[in-house]
């Protein structure tokens, strides 16, 4: 946490996603780790979609697949870009095997997805190496206690709101790993 920034508490958790189209030849992956410990023929013939820099570039280089990554500018300039089109262009467009991305978008588009079934898988931090889930808050400025608590009895009234909210997008929620709870 920045030294000049008062920050709610999480008002969800979320972590990074594994996503392929159902019936391209990954459906016997159903976590990070069985994508990972894939046999060295099968990794080396896939393409995995990331935007870079982002823990996904960390962890297919920790798991051998460097070559297997096609990395994406995560600030391309484009006013076009978006961050779903590595998912609906990308992966759908068949240019690629799997994405992995921030998983709140990739539940989002998954969702969205008229022309594919895609499966999403969220992925666990493996620390101290990878961090994937963060605690998304609000945050004020450092000498603003009163702006932080007002928005903190905000979240926790329109708390049930926030969680109707979070699975009508289909964000991947999980419980803080040992590591986002340490910073």
């Amino acid at each position: 946490m920045a030294a000049d920034l008062l920050t709610t508490q999480p008002y969800y958790h979320s972590t990074y996603a594994l996503v392929y189209v159902r019936g391209r030849g990954l459906d016997d992956v159903s976590s990070g780790a069985q994508f990972a410990a894939l046999p060295d023929e099968r990794k080396q013939k896939l393409k995995v979609r990331i935007f870079a820099p982002t823990p996904a570039a960390e962890w297919l280089a920790g798991h051998g697949m460097t070559n297997q990554t096609v990395a994406h500018p995560v600030m391309s300039g484009d006013p076009a870009a978006y961050p779903g089109q590595l998912i609906e262009q990308d992966l759908i467009g068949k240019q690629v095997d799997a994405v992995i991305i921030w998983g709140p978008i990739a539940g989002y588009y998954a969702q969205q997805s008229h022309d594919a079934e895609l499966v999403v898988i969220p992925l666990v931090s493996e620390p101290p190496q990878v961090r994937f889930d963060f605690g998304i808050a609000v945050g004020v400025r450092f000498s603003d206690q009163d702006g932080k608590n007002e928005l903190q009895g905000l979240i926790d009234q329109t708390r049930g709101d926030i969680d109707r909210l979070l699975a009508e997008y289909h964000f991947p929620l999980v419980q803080a790993s040992a590591t986002a709870e340490a910073n």
